[in-house]
């Protein structure tokens, strides 16, 4: 989990005009997973901010060993809307992450480069398999009513040599963007967060969950219950849990 300040740049909403946040709702994180074989190592992250910028993804591959190829890490955001802002010079992506604030990015930085060193320091023999599924009625078209709906949910899970996992990641398309004006100057991972901490309850006690974010474009969170505030946001978390972890009970690694 990050340290962030109050009063630091929020990311995600343009409507904010750059002010800062005045609460922290739960933990904003930063997960990472390292694969290896005789060959090749791959470094994948999921980060929780709304995007990650240049500036972001440059300053981490300058901290990377020597061992792992720039081109072997994936760098990815949970696209949570209440996340750290601050993280890009663009004039453009200032609109909706704040003012460039150094103080931040090294943060993030920081958060990013150690879960990377961890994982790789506590990397041990592994087997891994993965399945979609398309399902899912956690989603909707948030420009047209009716139109095309992302519903596939993609899982992968990483045993380790005793069978018990060690990582499972879900893959969704749909805006973490459910908690609302009301709650818009807080911390928050939004539903990614509520899902983790809920997978990890489901799981084995070795198990880190991982959320990735789809192509989420005009997806956005369905709300067939007419749930508002952090209680939409714990509800899709949580189911989004629960069907991740029925569908990788099945995965054969």
């Amino acid at each position: 989990a990050l340290e962030l300040p109050l009063g630091g740049p929020l990311g995600g909403h343009v409507y904010r005009m750059g002010r800062g946040a005045v609460e922290q709702h739960d933990p904003i994180t930063v997960r990472a997973l390292y694969l290896e074989d005789k060959e090749t190592r791959v470094v994948l992250v999921s980060a929780d901010v709304y995007s990650i910028s240049p500036e972001l993804r440059a300053r981490v591959l300058s901290m990377l060993p020597d061992s792992i190829s720039e081109n072997h890490v994936i760098l990815t955001a949970t696209h949570t809307h209440n996340g750290p802002g601050g993280l890009s010079q663009n004039w453009f992506a200032r609109r909706y992450l704040g003012g460039y604030d150094s103080a931040m990015v090294d943060r993030v930085v920081e958060g990013i480069a150690q879960v990377i060193a961890e994982a790789m320091v506590n990397k041990a023999r592994a087997t891994i398999g993965y399945s979609v599924s398309s399902k899912m009625l956690l989603t909707q078209n948030g420009f047209s009513k009716g139109g095309t709906r992302d519903d596939e949910l993609g899982v992968i899970r990483v045993d380790d040599s005793d069978g018990n996992p060690i990582a499972i990641l879900g893959s969704l398309s749909a805006h973490p963007d459910t908690i609302g004006r009301s709650n818009s100057l807080a911390f928050s991972a939004d539903y990614p967060g509520y899902f983790c901490t809920k997978l990890e309850s489901l799981s084995h006690e070795k198990t880190v969950a991982f959320f990735l974010s789809g192509a989420m474009g005009d997806q956005v969170c369905s709300n067939r219950k007419e749930l508002s505030s952090w209680d939409w946001t714990e509800y899709i978390g949580n189911e989004l849990a629960v069907n991740v972890k029925s569908i990788s009970n099945k995965i054969d690694c």
